[in-house]
Order: C-alpha cells, then structure tokens, then sequence
C-alpha cells in the first residue's frame, strides 16, 4: 500500500488551488506513475492558461446538491430506486446546466434504472446524458467508461470490451478502466484476462466498488467461495455496504441456504428500500414453502416496478406450486407480454436475463418450439450462467426430453444451482427417472 499527497498551486501567490489524496494497493512504481498521471490529467482537465481560466458554471446550491448525492451513492446508502439522489441531481443539472460531474452521474442512474427495470425510456435518457456531457466536455475520460456500462447493459458485449480496452490504452493508470475491462472480459468468459483486470484496477485504487464488480463477475459464473472473499474483503473497507449485502444474500439464496438470506433481505428492505429486495425475500419464503405470503410480496414488487418481468413470473411461480395453474398462467402471459413489449431490435438485442425469463414463460404456456428456440439464443450468450442453464434443463422438462433435461440438470448443479429449484411441478415429467432422483440426491 501507499499513500500519496498532490496538490495544485498557484506559481504567484502559493496559494493551494487543488488537493488530492491517494490510496494505492501496491507499491510497483510503474502503476503508482500511472496512477499519478491520471490523477493529475483529472486535476488540470479543462482550466487551460492561467489567463484562460473556465468560468464558473456551477453555482453553490448545484454543488452542494451534487455532493449530496454523491456521497449516498459513493456509500451504497441509497433510496428506494434512487428517487432522492436522482431528485438532487436533476435539481443541479436544472441550475446548472453545463454542470458535467452531475450529468454523468445522473446519467449513471438511468442506466441502473434501466438495468432494474429494462424500461426503454431510462436507457433513452442515459444515452441521451451522456451525449450532453460529451458535447459539453468532449475529452472527459469518464464519458467512455459510462458508454462501456450502457453497451454492457443493452447486450452488446463486443463493443463494449473494444471501449474498455481503448479506455485502459489511453490511460493506463485509470482504475475505472481496469475495472470496466474486468467486467467486460467476464461477459466474454475469459476468466484469467477478467482477474487479472480486476487486480489491476485495486492496485490502483482499492475501492469499494472494484471488489463488488469482481464479486458480481465470480457470482455470475457461479464462483460463490471466490464471490464471498472479494465481498468479505469488501464489508470490511465498507461495513454495513448495502451492495454488498445484497450480493451475499444472492449467493445464500443460490446456495439454498434460505433462512440465512431471509435476515439479510429483512435488513435491506429496512435500511434501502429497493423493490427487487422485495422480491428476493419473497423468493425465501417461496422455498419455504409459505407460497401465499411469497405471491403477497411478489404482488408488491410488481406493483412497484410494473415494467419488470421477474417479479411477475415469480408470482406466477408461487401459484403454479400452490396449485393454482390457471391463475399462474395469466401471470406468465403478463410477464410474457411485458418481456416482448421491451424487446427492441428483437431477441438479438435481449439480455439473457430476458431470453431465459422468455423461454421459462414460453415453457409455462406450452409454446415449446419458441422456448427451445429462446433458451438456445440465451445460452449463446451466457453458456455458463447457473440460472440459464437451469431454464434450460426446465425447458427440456416441459417438452418431456429426459436426455436433455439430465444433462442440463446435471450441468447446472455443477455451476451451483441448489436441488430444491428442481422440486417443483415444472419437472413432474421427471420424477419416475431414477437418474433424476440421484441426481438430486448426490447434490443434497
């Protein structure tokens, strides 16, 4: 580790115009020069000659509203689907219109509203942000780091690498270059080139944030013993992070350690406000066996974010395994029409989040020619996540291809995919297969 001091002066009068300081997580000079550099073509970004000095466009009120919110969402500390913090920042951007430091961070917003939600209109607007700061401040480095997350987010895995690694090229020693390239070399399943950024980007800056990306990459590719160190290592630099807690209660869910994530949803329902924790403590209570109480919850996180497929066919779930097939196949036809009204640019386009909750839905109704076709779009995009691959061992369920469903069963526990989601009547077509029942005897 080291801890570096900079500071900006003014030649006439001594005077300290700019102060940083740094904490590294290494002390291999060549990225501490890096580091540096980076730091200091931030610290004298857009001033110019000292006889051209920008003028001040940023009025008080717009700053302090912009640090307010930066620092909830610097913290993880944030309100209930960012209403407050988006609320500042709209405020500072309306007061101060060429104000880039909260166009980008709004911008940041959108596209994790986008990523909750899928509503088109949020990753819209995030595009069209980033496109104001880019015109205001052509070279600010952070414009291509938060294009990298909307191309992550909208699908289109290949360009947003190609930004990332310009990004690291044009300047090495930016750790939220590394860290994008981490994220982007996971999606393309190169899990060495992945770590390896990872390690860069927190010998540059150990923050927060570069453990829960590499967590959140280790999660996906179902690395749940590697998901829980980064995040250990995470909770004790940022007690009490939210992030965190809510990544550890994915992996005690996709463990199916259910009684261990309840406290933890319970917590962040109390102290965030987010309705996918909702929904995820719903999820508990569905393992549970308390199915009525799940589909309550369920209702509540539909209701909240009607534009979000999952809580819909989790709702669906519940009463498909209370015994209530009729009522649940209304609800996979709404998660069915809400998941195609959001699909621009067709299947190519979609996440494979939305290509498995499509295919699981297509299964559910019996549109067994579309699931097979959906799965297969989905698994080319995401081979090895646990969740798809255990939508296709339901798929190949609900066509009554026992083949293929062992397969894809056993492939899926192999990422980690707990016995108990076998258990339910989407694979009643199975439960005379001896091979089956060992299979989730061996897992048990």
């Amino acid at each position: 580790r080291a801890d570096i001091s900079l500071s900006r002066t003014s030649a006439a009068t001594g005077r300290v115009l700019w102060h940083e300081e740094l904490q590294t997580g290494t002390g291999d000079l060549m990225l501490l020069q890096d580091r540096i550099n980076t730091t200091l073509d931030d610290a004298y970004h857009g001033y110019g000659t000292a006889t051209q000095q920008a003028p001040r466009e940023v009025t008080p009120e717009a700053l302090r509203d912009y640090l307010e919110a930066a620092k909830a969402l610097d913290s993880g500390a944030v309100s209930r689907g960012f209403e407050r913090e988006k609320a500042l920042l709209e405020q500072a951007v309306a007061s101060s219109p060429r104000f880039t430091d909260a166009i980008i961070r709004l911008a940041g917003i959108e596209r994790s509203l986008y990523s909750s939600t899928e509503d088109p209109a949020h990753r819209e607007r995030c595009a069209e942000l980033l496109d104001r700061a880019g015109s205001i401040s052509p070279g600010d480095p952070r414009i291509p780091l938060n294009r990298f997350d909307l191309l992550r987010e909208i699908g289109d895995t290949k360009a947003a690498v190609t930004v990332a690694r310009a990004a690291v090229a044009a300047r090495p020693g930016d750790a939220g270059a590394w860290l994008r390239l981490g994220r982007g070399e996971a999606l393309m399943g190169d899990v060495e080139a992945s770590e390896k950024a990872f390690a860069r980007s927190i010998a540059l800056r150990p923050a927060w944030q570069t453990y829960f990306w590499m967590s959140d990459a280790r999660f996906l590719r179902g690395d749940y013993a590697g998901t829980r160190a980064a995040l250990a290592t995470l909770l004790e630099r940022s007690p009490g992070n939210s992030f965190a807690i809510a990544k550890l209660a994915g992996v005690e869910v996709q463990e199916g350690h259910w009684k261990k994530a309840e406290p933890l949803y319970r917590w962040l329902i109390e102290h965030r406000k987010i309705t996918g924790d909702v929904s995820n403590l719903g999820l508990c209570l569905f393992y549970a066996g308390k199915f009525d109480e799940a589909a309550d919850l369920f209702s509540q996180a539909s209701a909240r974010a009607p534009h979000e497929a999952l809580y819909v066919v989790n709702l669906a779930d519940a009463r498909l395994w209370a015994g209530r097939p009729d009522e649940a196949a209304k609800d996979y036809r709404r998660a069915l029409d809400i998941l195609e009204s959001q699909a621009s640019g067709g299947p190519a386009r979609m996440r494979a989040r939305s290509l498995r909750l499509t295919a699981r839905c297509l299964a559910h109704l019996g549109r067994l020619d579309e699931a097979r076709s959906t799965i297969e779009d989905a698994l080319r995009k995401a081979p090895d996540s646990p969740d798809t691959t255990f939508t296709a061992a339901l798929v190949a369920a609900a066509g009554q291809d026992a083949t293929a469903c062992l397969a894809w069963t056993r492939k899926a526990m192999a990422l980690g995919v707990p016995p108990q989601w076998f258990s339910g009547p989407e694979f009643a077509s199975m439960r005379s297969d001896a091979r089956f029942g060992e299979l989730l005897r061996e897992k048990r």
